[in-house]
Order: C-alpha cells, then structure tokens, then sequence
C-alpha cells in the first residue's frame, strides 16, 4: 500500500514557518502530514517508523507521543 502522504515536494504551512533551513522544513512538514495521518488512524507502519525517526531527529517526540495515544 502506497502512502498517501509522501510527496514532500510541496511544503505547507509547517515547511514555510518553521524557520529552519529547506531540508529542516521539509522534515518538519513531513513530520507533521504523518502525525496527521496518526491521527485519522491511516499511519502505517513503514510511516511510524518514519515519524519517529523524524519526531527524534527534530526533536519532537512528544509531539508523536501525543498522536499516538490519542
């Protein structure tokens, strides 16, 4: 199954604020697309596991704590 949220050539508003370097803004937009699909209940687990080496990366484990137990 193809995830739906991979495309991380267009960034959103995450990617245009986070004040980061393009590379940082993109990981932070993707970050964010996957805590989404979290929290639809849609993450898969290739995405977890992206999701948390991305939330550890940026520093934002409790973010991805958060989404997963809601």
């Amino acid at each position: 199954m193809s995830d739906p949220f991979h495309d991380v050539r267009a960034p959103g508003l995450e990617a245009r604020t986070c004040g980061g370097t393009h590379d940082a803004c993109l990981e932070m937009d993707r970050l964010s697309q996957l805590l989404c699909a979290c929290d639809d209940g849609v993450l898969t687990e290739e995405g977890l596991h992206e999701a948390a080496a991305l939330a550890e990366r940026l520093g934002r484990t409790d973010e991805l704590f958060d989404a997963l137990m809601k």
